[in-house]
């Protein structure tokens, strides 16, 4: 391959064999804008009954591809093989669900003092073009968060997934134009997040960005996007809280799945668990025994837990917050070491208030639990972190439970379960750091669409 080819392609490579599987196009910021100007044109003109179909089609097609779509993430991410699956099925959901916003209508009988009885008719009309650029992690799941609302709202879009997830992306797409998509109206380029996403971000000709990512990669699009409609989901650091009246091996399960599904990298992972001081020798001692009982391996491997996380440099960004926790005075309990791109599963006790753990969310398989006695004090450490997306409490007790939940500064609380339980068409987004907007199927499709109401006489019907 020649260098000014070479230059122009980013190699997507596998996490676990190193192997490469193929090579994305890094598109330029002037591909971009005429790829968005294209699409602005908008000659194609689908309605929501139709799109509805579409979509229903889509996910029909995406199950007949389960197999194949979860072998393709687990090389390309390093998603092990189980975790992948449940994607495929979350996003099938995720699309019917959209699907029904076809049959989506607001409309009232208003009697006036002014004007007298009058039929008010809230309609949904379409933004324009939609941005939309999405992460690795879930590289099916949250395409479709982004796109199906908007293509439900009448918009075109315009999909920058992450490089290291494109392919996964790139099949997806084909799958939604072998369902009868107009190609026209979703358009996907290729390339890193500085050129190809502020490009979209950035430019005239689109009307809303969908971004979700970190922080940093969130603060320049904001910047990038400044005056248009956004929806930024960012990073999380989120808390579980074991209060005293809590079920130990049902929260050391909790825990468990909450930490180290999906390697630990994603934002609505138990990052830090709060655990009653009554409990607390019991919960660790439990919990290090399962966590020692993870098998960590092939991705492909129906019985792998714990696969690589998405490249070597993210391990070694991990690598580097352990030891940094490590000088802070915290116990290591399990794990703590790399091999690869492997994080073997951590478990840290003992860890201060002013750690690192508070102030930085840990993208992968790193768990960290501190004690506390009192309810009041478990709001203060789950508060303490420039995040504020979700936390989850496990407690017999609901009405102290939603007393809590009333107190934590964060989008969303989950109780009786891990802090990344949540439903597709449920309300999604966090507070503080954590972004602003909500996705959620219909929270979404709000977000990507604009209000105009008819004011009409109160015999007027559809």
């Amino acid at each position: 391959m020649t260098p000014s080819i070479e230059k122009n392609k980013i190699p997507v490579v596998d996490p676990y064999t190193g192997r490469v599987l193929g090579r994305i196009k890094r598109t330029t910021p002037r591909e971009v804008h005429r790829i968005i100007a294209e699409l602005s044109k908008r000659r194609v003109f689908v309605d929501r009954k139709k799109m509805g179909g579409i979509l229903h089609d889509v996910a029909r097609n995406l199950q007949k591809n389960k197999k194949y779509l979860s072998e393709l993430m687990a090389k390309e991410t390093g998603k092990v093989i189980k975790d992948g699956i449940v994607e495929v099925e979350r996003t099938c959901q995720t699309l019917l669900l959209n699907s029904k916003l076809k049959d989506r209508r607001e409309e009232y009988v208003l009697d006036d003092s002014r004007f007298g009885r009058k039929r008010v008719r809230i309609e949904r009309i379409p933004v324009g073009v939609v941005g939309a650029i999405t992460p690795f992690n879930h590289p099916l799941n949250l395409v479709a968060h982004s796109v199906a609302p908007a293509l439900m709202g009448g918009n075109s879009v315009i999909l920058k997934p992450s490089e290291k997830g494109s392919i996964s992306a790139i099949k997806f797409r084909e799958i939604f134009i072998e369902s009868g998509l107009p190609p026209q109206i979703f358009a996907l380029v290729t390339g890193y997040g500085q050129e190809a996403g502020i490009a979209i971000a950035s430019y005239e000709k689109v009307n809303a960005v969908v971004f979700i990512g970190g922080v940093k990669g969130g603060r320049d699009i904001a910047r990038a996007a400044a005056g248009k409609r956004m929806v930024l989901e960012l990073s999380g650091n989120d808390a579980l809280i074991i209060r005293k009246d809590a079920d130990v091996d049902k929260a050391v399960e909790i825990a468990l799945e909450g930490r180290f599904s999906n390697v630990g990298q994603r934002c609505t992972s138990a990052k830090r668990i709060l655990v009653h001081s009554s409990l607390h020798s019991e919960f660790v001692e439990k919990f290090s025994a399962r966590i020692k009982h993870l098998k960590v391996g092939n991705p492909l491997d129906d019985d792998t837990d714990i696969g690589p996380l998405i490249d070597i440099n993210a391990a070694m960004r991990v690598e580097s917050i352990i030891k940094k926790i490590v000088k802070e005075g915290a116990n290591v309990v399990v794990g703590g070491r790399r091999d690869g791109a492997f994080i073997y599963p951590t478990l840290f006790d003992n860890v201060s208030y002013k750690s690192i753990v508070f102030s930085e969310e840990i993208f992968g398989p790193v768990a960290s639990v501190i004690e506390f006695d009192k309810d009041d004090e478990a709001v203060r450490i789950s508060n303490a972190t420039p995040y504020g997306l979700q936390a989850a409490i496990l407690t017999e007790d609901y009405k102290k439970a939603v007393k809590i939940a009333g107190m934590l500064e964060v989008g969303g609380v989950v109780v009786g379960g891990p802090p990344s339980q949540r439903a597709e068409w449920m309300p999604f987004g966090g507070i503080k750091a954590s972004g602003i907007g909500r996705m959620g199927v219909p929270y979404m499709y709000d977000e990507l669409t604009v209000v105009k109401t008819v004011l009409l006489p109160e015999e007027v019907r559809r």
